[in-house]
This record gives structure tokens, C-alpha cells and sequence, in this order.
């Protein structure tokens, strides 16, 4: 990976991540999502960032994977030739990453999103999409199954049968339809993505950190399990969060009557 194919910035508690290869409509080489995984991780591990936002260079988004080889190798094999465990390597491990985040992620949608990039934007917890997004699967184009996670969040945010024709017939999903089937949390116009997207990253970064983690945690398993079974992790989430500074603000704040001032802690 090129240094600047993957750009990352921070103001304040609000972290960017860029994917950076705008002439190639930020086509995802393998070492350019090992450079996001790391940078991910990084954010993850120092505690440094209370809200992420992805977003990529220029006139889209991300392309998916880069087909073209040369110098963009997508290395979508591993190194025996195995499609799967290239796969496991790489773009698998960034979409749990986006997805297990002790944050709350925001995808800024900025132009098309085909292939890989749909999961990526779907794999955070929010979409703004601008007026020039459209999310397009194109794996029926070029003979692929379905990948980084798509086949998981279209069929459960959209229902099988939708899910089911926009993959087999590469129909494209614009920014209005997305916001109209719940996919984005709002469309915007193309100059407003990013203030848009930044008012929502700031407010996200100055609620409860660690109840916004747990409660991203308890939706995805909330599909899972039966009713009983997520009431018993409710009241064990209660009890981990009760040891934190965040819940004990919230209930002065609300007792004084007062805005809540949360430290992530």
C-alpha cells in the first residue's frame, strides 16, 4: 500500500478515514485494506476517537476490489491461490472490524459504491449518501457469489426478495431509494455530505461511549436469540455499565436536571 492510499485525520474526538485513490475510484487493493484494518484497529486500541467517519477521495466512494492488477493488485487470492483465504485475510476481517467498533462508525457515501465498497458502507452504523451515491452489485457481472458481508445486511435490511434482485439483476440503488428503504439515515446534497455527516460524528462523539458500544452490540445479536435470552444480556450489559463514569453522569445530569457532559469513560 501506497502511504496515502488510506489517509486518516482527527479533530477533536471525530476521526476520518479516506479511502485515497481517487483515479481508480478507490478500488481496493489487498494492502490497502490491511492499511484500513491497521488504522482501525490502531483507533480502536488507543481509545483515541469517540466517532469514525469512512469516506472516499473524489467523485466516489470505493469501487470494490481492484480486478485491473499491475499496481493495484486486489490480491484477492492468498498465497496458495485460494479465493476464500485471501478473503478470510483481508476484506472479511475489515468489515467485522467496521462493524465491532467500540464507536459508532458513519459511512459519508460520496458518488458510487460497487462491489466490496456496498459492504463497507453498509457495515457502518450510519449512511449519509449524497445525491450522486448509487450502491451497485456487481459480482453477477463478473460471475462472483456475493462478498464482504452484502449477502448479510442486504437480506436483513431488505428482505430476501429485494436483496435478491438488486444482486442477480445489478440493479443500482440511488440515494433517495436507500434513504426510502432504511439503508441510508439520510440523503444529502453532494456540497452537504461531509458538514452533514460531521454535525452527526460530532454529536455522536460526545454521547456514552461505552453504552453506544454495548447497545451496537446487543442489535446485531438481537436476531439471534430468543427473547429471554436478550432480556439476560440486557441486565448483564446494565451491570457492566453501571461501573462507568458515563451512566453515573447521565443519572446526576438527569436528577439536577441538566445536560449530561459524557468523558467516554
Amino acid at each position: 500500500m501506497k502511504q496515502e492510499d488510506i489517509l486518516y485525520e482527527q479533530t477533536g474526538d471525530v476521526g476520518v478515514l479516506t479511502l485515497n485513490r481517487p483515479e481508480r475510484l478507490n478500488a481496493l487493493s489487498g494492502d490497502m485494506v490491511v492499511g484500513a484494518l491497521q488504522t482501525l484497529n490502531k483507533i480502536a486500541a488507543e481509545g483515541s476517537a469517540r466517532a469514525l467517519v469512512i469516506t472516499g477521495a473524489g467523485r466516489g466512494f470505493c469501487s470494490g476490489a481492484d480486478l485491473a492488477g499491475g499496481q493495484g493488485d486486489s490480491r484477492l487470492e492468498d498465497s496458495a491461490g485460494h479465493l476464500g483465504d485471501g478473503m478470510r485475510q483481508g476484506i472479511n476481517p475489515l468489515i467485522q472490524g467496521i462493524v465491532e467498533a467500540p464507536f459508532p462508525v458513519i459511512a459519508a457515501v460520496n458518488g458510487p459504491a460497487a462491489g466490496a465498497g456496498v459492504g463497507i458502507a453498509l457495515a457502518a452504523d450510519f449512511m449519509i449518501a449524497s445525491e450522486s451515491m448509487q450502491l451497485l452489485l456487481t459480482f453477477s457481472r463478473i460471475g462472483m457469489g456475493l462478498d464482504a458481508g452484502t449477502s448479510w445486511f442486504l437480506s436483513r435490511q431488505l428482505g430476501m426478495r429485494r436483496a435478491t434482485a438488486i444482486s442477480m439483476l445489478v440493479e443500482p440503488i440511488d440515494a433517495s431509494k436507500a434513504e426510502q428503504w432504511g439503508l441510508a439515515w439520510s440523503a444529502t446534497a453532494d456540497k452537504d455530505l461531509m458538514p452533514e455527516t460531521m454535525k452527526l460524528a460530532n454529536q455522536l462523539a460526545t454521547g456514552p461511549t461505552h453504552a453506544f458500544a454495548a447497545q451496537k452490540r446487543q442489535i446485531r445479536e438481537a436476531k439471534e436469540i430468543t427473547l429471554a435470552e436478550a432480556l439476560d444480556r440486557e441486565a448483564d450489559v446494565q451491570d457492566e455499565l453501571i461501573k462507568s463514569e458515563d451512566l453515573k453522569e447521565g443519572i446526576t445530569a438527569f436528577r439536577e436536571r441538566r445536560q449530561a457532559i459524557y468523558s467516554g469513560r
